[in-house]
């Protein structure tokens, strides 16, 4: 699993945060596929290692209103980032 080897090879190989960009579950219609989500990216936040999740087009409830519900119930800021902002290295960014 993904989530096991980034926490294993975390401090190894200097990892500094873990971006995703989108499509963190297959359809956006299943609430338990977010639940499980939600708690994989969990155990990175639990391992010090801060998260930032954009959504991908997967993760909207309906494609036709862009509904994000789900999205928003279980990456909340909490679990993506403790603060509005991040460094890493020399650059900062404002979330």
């Amino acid at each position: 699993e993904i989530f096991d080897w980034i926490i294993a090879n975390a401090q190894r190989l200097n990892v500094k945060a873990v971006v995703s960009l989108g499509d963190i579950v297959e359809y956006g219609t299943i609430e338990a596929d977010f639940a499980t989500m939600s708690a994989q990216y969990q155990r990175l936040v639990d391992a010090g290692i801060p998260v930032v999740a954009t959504i991908g087009d997967h993760d909207y409830n309906s494609f036709g209103t862009r509904d994000k519900t789900y999205y928003d119930k279980y990456f909340t800021k909490d679990l993506i980032l403790e603060n509005d902002w991040f460094s890493l290295g020399r650059y900062s960014w404002i979330v």
